[in-house]
């Protein structure tokens, strides 16, 4: 998947993987913080930095210690004073990432203040306090979730301790500093200044943020609140477009909570160096600089839909997330669901055009895909699962919660729904709160079971598959059998949900709706058709948590009516076919015809999923004596379309069909192997880095310089590295890298695979290449030896919660490099990376299984499809 989609799951690939510490215990309640006060003398030149803080605590119970967390610091001169302002005789143990002050005598419930000065190094890996240089200026960023700010700060770095901060900044005189509220007073002295901002409401430590720097910015018209977009020096003429797109996102967002946004002002910072796509700070969004800034020469419907989503995805945390905040992360997904659900709500209201409901459906399927796999884990762990086990699954809490959210939203209506997340927000404002208060919310509000659905949902891993037959006689019925959906050969625990199910049917007199929730694990529901019982589409609108089979020639009966159904409707029936073969409960042979038939689909927003799912089966299947019928088939069924598609700019073109052509132009020269393809791309690359800027479409050019390198030599791979020097943009410095990863020539492969460690790229760059090495299986051979050789500097300088992802680079459909990876990484001990090889051993399991039940029959219908 490419463009906006994949634009979207890259993000959601380098989202925190696994915290980088792992705390030993929580802190408890014994003793908690009541507000923070924190003074940091910065400079963005320097390695190290100092400050002080304090902390005023509420003991509760009288206690023999009391715990805060400091990972890294070096700690000063440390003091705790009694209710009474009395200095309280104490030792310190400091022990990994958690400090215990031990008191010569016991502590009585009461107000204690403790007094901390500290010393640091400024992080390099784009977490924590983390230092990047631009050029010759110098830039300070803050990035703490999951558990970073304890290595920023002394701190209790729990998302349950939500307290108001008081920061101060001292920085350069010339420096812009940045926290979450405006400033209340600024100080200049001897070449520095004292910048103290207004008290915050009541935040956990991971919202918290600071920036300081040599910034640019401009103001944002048109918000309820003062708003700026922050830049390094030089790339303010790029923040146009997220100035136009931010007010209408955020008007959109206040009229849905029916109350303001909740803090005194709005920034949105463009990092340079940034592992994420965006981190919803309370006040001080802040955004990988590739996201935030469009050059105005590439104000693309992609750039724009890009941007819109994610701006609306970390508006909407200021509500759900920083106003109201989870009491621990296993309730990370109801976070990241609901600002994912919701962004689509507002970019839907605020976009139309660029129908980011179907963005909606591929992202439930790809959930689904996801939690097809026997080692699916719930949305929803424990209340006292370790912070690490938290955020194995954080990909699946974004897209199958927003599915989840979405279906339960057009079960019980979306007054009901707006309703009971109001009265959510309105009882936990400034507070904590768990996806039991949620549901409650909902239930009460709708009357009805919310809690019976979303708890199956929410708490249990994998996906309900309902067997559905269709009886046509009588008025029609259907009869529904439920068991738990999988898809390799391995068993699963058995499970039931309950089911909010929609049908869609047609009869004499035209198409209808039945809606059941499932309960049982076998049920039926009457349809009362008249006449002529026609087709029946097991999930009416796509927005179910479920796959469905129906037997052939209920499903023939359906594909052949597809016309009748809504662009939506025919992707999620797309989706849903492509699982039901991984699963083996669709022949081969079959979904190839399927495809076949529905590359003459017209519409874009059906064409391009079509497309995704042919490229999806290069990796199991074009192998040996099934490579050249594979690429015959997409040369032959979309060759032509992309000959008329062409690389050239047009105006007023949609999202839905720039979608297509960057997805069609990258089937036919990569998967179809047609190199005429390929050399017009050469060509246009070669025009377009001797400054023939408009040679091609701005959303075209990651898919060109790819392409051309594909069959690229010495001198393209050497004028892409003079480019990558001093690119035009952050997106085309990403495209850049894209390319130097994708040459297939092995020296040249080397060439780039060895770049990636060296200084001009920055820490959250270094897997770019690594991953466009990694498109092929040769390349995946190339990139995984090339790993194990560099594994211990890849580790230094990738930012931590990147690492757990890392062996993706050995799966694909090779035994042998999977064997490899399981020997490589046995006995490493980085957090999460035990859990990101058995995702790749999962995935490369499926993939061979696969190959082998369905192999011949895929190669027999791509020959009779060539014949044809």
């Amino acid at each position: 998947m490419k463009s906006r989609s994949l634009a979207l799951l890259l993000l959601l690939a380098l989202l925190p993987g696994a915290a980088n510490a792992v705390a030993p215990l929580r802190l408890g309640d014994d003793v908690v913080p009541k507000a923070q006060a924190l003074r940091l003398r910065l400079d963005p030149a320097a390695a190290v930095y100092s400050g002080d803080t304090t902390i005023d605590l509420d003991v509760r119970r009288a206690v023999d210690q009391l715990r805060f967390h400091a990972a890294g610091e070096t700690l000063g001169t440390l003091a705790l004073h009694d209710p009474a302002g009395a200095a309280v005789e104490t030792k310190v143990e400091h022990d990994g990432d958690v400090v215990t002050v031990r008191p010569t005598t016991s502590l009585k419930p009461g107000a204690y203040r403790l007094d901390i000065a500290f010393t640091q190094r400024y992080n390099t890996q784009a977490v924590s306090l983390y230092r990047v240089a631009v050029g010759a200026d110098s830039y300070l960023f803050t990035q703490f979730e999951q558990i970073d700010a304890r290595g920023a700060f002394p701190c209790f770095d729990e998302p349950g301790f939500k307290i108001p901060w008081s920061v101060v900044l001292e920085v350069p005189e010339n420096d812009l500093a940045i926290s979450n509220m405006s400033v209340q007073k600024e100080e200049k002295s001897g070449g520095r200044k004292t910048v103290t901002f207004k008290p915050t409401p009541p935040l956990p430590s991971y919202l918290v943020a600071v920036a300081v720097g040599p910034f640019e910015s401009i103001p944002i018209p048109g918000l309820s609140v003062p708003g700026r977009i922050v830049t390094v020096r030089g790339e303010i003429a790029r923040a146009s477009l997220a100035a136009e797109v931010t007010p209408p996102a955020l008007a959109a967002l206040e009229a849905y909570f029916g109350r303001p946004y909740p803090f005194d002002k709005v920034d949105l910072i463009a990092v340079p160096d940034f592992a994420y796509g965006a981190m919803e700070n309370a006040g001080a969004i802040t955004f990988a600089d590739r996201i935030l800034l469009v050059d105005p020469r590439e104000k693309s419907e992609q750039a724009k839909s890009r941007l819109l989503f994610v701006t609306a995805h970390e508006l909407a945390h200021m509500w759900f997330g920083d106003l109201v905040t989870m009491r621990w992360w296993n309730d990370l997904w109801l976070n990241e669901s609901f600002a994912d659900w919701m962004a689509n709500k507002v970019a839907i209201q605020v976009a139309p055009q660029m129908h980011f409901e179907i963005d909606d459906l591929q992202a439930t399927d790809r959930a689904m895909r996801n939690d097809g796999s026997p080692k699916t884990k719930a949305l929803r762990l424990p209340d006292d699962c370790a912070v690490a086990e938290a955020f194995e699954n954080v990909g699946q809490a974004y897209a199958k919660g927003r599915g989840v959210l979405g279906m339960v939203e057009g079960w019980i209506g979306a007054d009901a729904f707006r309703g009971g997340m109001l009265a959510y927000l309105n009882e936990h404002a400034w507070g904590n709160a768990d996806a039991n208060d949620l549901w409650r919310s909902l239930g009460k509000v709708a009357q009805k079971d919310v809690v019976g659905v979303l708890s199956g949902f929410a708490q249990q891993p994998g996906v309900p598959l309902l067997d559905m037959t269709v009886e046509a006689g009588r008025g029609g019925t259907v009869s529904f059998s439920q068991e738990r959906f999988h898809r390799s050969k391995g068993t699963v625990a058995e499970m039931s949900w309950h089911v909010p199910v929609t049908l869609a049917f047609a009869d004499d007199q035209g198409m209808h709706r039945a809606s059941v929730v499932l309960e049982q694990r076998q049920a039926k529901i009457a349809l009362h058709a008249h006449g002529t019982l026609h087709w029946v589409l097991p999930n009416a609108g796509g927005r179910g948590y479920y796959r469905w089979r129906l037997a052939n020639g209920d499903l023939d009966r359906l594909l052949a009516a597809r016309a009748e159904l809504t662009a939506g409707e025919r992707v999620a029936a797309l989706g849903n076919l492509r699982a039901l073969l991984d699963a083996g409960r669709l022949e081969g042979g079959q979904w190839v015809r399927t495809l076949s038939s529905f590359a003459d689909d017209t519409d874009p927003l059906v064409a391009t999923p079509v497309i995704e799912a042919v490229a999806a089966l290069e990796t199991p299947f074009a192998v040996g004596s099934t490579a050249a019928p594979y690429a015959e088939f997409i040369r032959c069924r979309f060759g032509p379309a992309a000959s008329r598609a062409g690389w050239s700019p047009t105006s007023g073109q949609s999202l839905a069909a720039e979608d297509w052509r960057g997805q069609l132009l990258s089937l036919v020269g990569n998967e179809g192997e047609d190199h005429a393809v390929r050399s017009e791309a050469r060509r246009l690359a070669e025009r377009w880095l001797a400054g023939e800027a408009s040679i091609v479409a701005p959303n075209l050019v990651g898919t060109m310089l790819q392409l051309a390198a594909l069959d690229g030599d010495g001198a393209l791979f050497d004028a892409y590295q003079a480019r990558l020097a001093k690119p035009a943009s952050p997106t085309e410095r990403r495209a850049l890298l894209g390319g130097i990863g994708s040459f297939s020539d092995p020296a040249l492969s080397a060439k780039a695979l060895e770049s990636s460690l060296g200084d001009g790229l920055r820490s959250s760059e270094t897997v770019a290449i690594l991953f466009a090495v990694d498109r092929t299986e040769e390349g995946r051979d190339r990139g995984w030896k090339w790993l194990q050789a560099n594994w211990a500097a890849l580790v230094a300088k990738v930012p931590p919660p990147v690492v757990p992802g890392l062996p993706r680079l050995a799966a694909g459909c090779s035994k042998e490099r999977m064997e490899s990876a399981q020997a490589f990484f046995s006995g490493k001990e980085n957090p999460g990376l035990a859990d990101g090889l058995g995702r790749a051993v999962d995935s490369t399991s499926a993939c061979l299984e696969l190959r082998n039940a369905q192999g011949k029959s895929v190669e027999d219908a791509l020959r009779a499809d060539a014949a044809h």
